[in-house]
């Protein structure tokens, strides 16, 4: 059986890697020159079961409305995107009440801990290397309020099998002492022990080469111009004048899928939230970070990966514009002195490596994953900041579901059919 999965990113190439081990003769698309090039490029690197609850939080609307147009702010929508993002807008705030958010937040996990598992087995199946680190991450909380609310927020979650520590702020700068020199400003914090770290794009590069070597096909620099159907299926993928065809297709594509379905009747509504990452390298630098933090107040991820350092963060609504705003950028410097007063100083690359690329966000926060549309159409997109943490388990999924094999979890939940 053939299958042609769209896309080359992190979903893209463990839905290749897991059809493949399931048998099937796996041809994957992808516009750019090679895989991993989108937001699988350099997203915040950590895999983060324990940030698993969506974007929209009960009353999270309020702050998005405050902060419209300020460019300091984490959360920023361009006015000139809403006439884009309006039917979006009312699916997201009517998946913003307490019974709905709290649902999908324990179903983002339970994705989420399936995956980390299935990255073990990737790991003990393949021999890979991605700045893989297994140091968990450390959630900083400069408000004693919301460090309350959110330690009765994770209690759920533990019943399902999140494990975490509360810290005081010197068990903090124990476990990292890097903070040390800015821990006045820290309430507490939680230590998340089974979340990871890792280079997304190496993993990327690092799965194709190990499904290249099962017979994987990739064609690059080929970007899908139309799906082609035929009573109720889909016939094939055309890339400009190259056809292809299979039994089986996949959309992979991100916040780029709903505009590959044509005339095909279905709703993926998926909205580009622009992220930005600054990658500083850290070549003879003594004292670095050990442990990936994430800052609640400054919504942004501070990790090591490998000899580099990373800082990433911020969400922004801005349709598809790829411009690299100075401001954003600069609001990531400042949120690293803040954080590692001394850090910047240390580091001999000043500048760092700045990135932006889309999050493929949908209205109540949880991915796309299943059959859609046609027959043999599935797609697997959607996974909002979590992409990296359920990349592993969305892939093994989605191809059991096409494989006709008895999923290990629940999967209504993702199912495409509920928008």
């Amino acid at each position: 059986m053939k299958a042609v999965v769209i896309g080359a990113g992190l979903q893209g190439v463990s839905t290749a890697y897991y059809l493949s081990k399931a048998g099937l003769e796996v041809t994957v698309l992808e516009q750019q020159a090679t895989a991993g090039m989108e937001t699988s490029f350099a997203n915040g690197g950590i895999l983060t079961p324990s940030m698993s609850d969506p974007w929209n939080a009960p009353g999270s609307w309020r702050e998005m409305l405050l902060t419209m147009g300020q460019e300091d702010s984490p959360l920023l929508i361009r006015p000139r995107a809403l006439p884009g993002m309006i039917g979006w807008g009312i699916g997201f705030l009517r998946n913003s009440s307490p019974a709905i958010f709290h649902r999908n937040t324990l179903n983002n996990f339970m994705l989420s801990h399936y995956s980390v598992q299935m990255m073990k087995e990737i790991r003990r199946e393949s021999d890979i290397s991605y700045d893989f680190m297994p140091s968990g991450t450390l959630k900083l909380f400069s408000d004693e309020v919301i460090f309350a609310k959110k330690l009765v927020q994770l209690a759920p979650l533990a019943a399902q099998g999140l494990k975490f520590k509360p810290m005081t702020p010197a068990q903090i700068a124990k476990l990292e002492p890097m903070l040390a020199q800015g821990i006045d400003r820290i309430a507490g914090g939680v230590y998340f022990p089974d979340d990871e770290s890792g280079d997304a794009h190496k993993f990327c590069q690092a799965l194709m080469a190990e499904t290249k070597q099962r017979g994987v096909r990739y064609h690059f620099n080929s970007a899908v111009t139309s799906l082609e159907q035929q009573n109720g299926r889909i016939s094939a993928v055309c890339c400009g004048s190259a056809i292809h065809q299979a039994d089986l297709f996949v959309l992979a594509a991100g916040c780029y899928s709903s505009g590959l379905l044509g005339k095909i009747r279905a709703r993926v509504p998926i909205q580009p939230v622009k992220g930005y990452s600054l990658t500083f390298a850290g070549d003879g630098v003594k004292d670095m970070p050990r442990i990936p933090v994430v800052d609640d107040e400054l919504h942004a991820a501070l990790v090591p990966l490998g000899k580099r350092f990373r800082i990433a963060g911020t969400a922004e609504f801005a349709g598809f514009d790829r411009t690299l705003s100075k401001g954003r950028v600069d609001n990531l410097r400042d949120v690293i002195a803040r954080v590692y007063p001394s850090l910047l100083d240390n580091l001999q690359d000043k500048t760092g490596e700045a990135w932006t690329g889309f999050r493929p966000v949908s209205p109540d926060g949880v991915p796309l994953i299943g059959r859609l549309g046609a027959e043999n159409l599935f797609i697997n997109a959607g996974h909002g900041h979590l992409g990296w943490t359920m990349a592993a388990g969305s892939a093994r999924l989605l191809a059991d579901i096409m494989t006709g094999q008895e999923p290990e979890i629940d999967s209504q939940a993702y199912r495409p059919g509920r928008f």
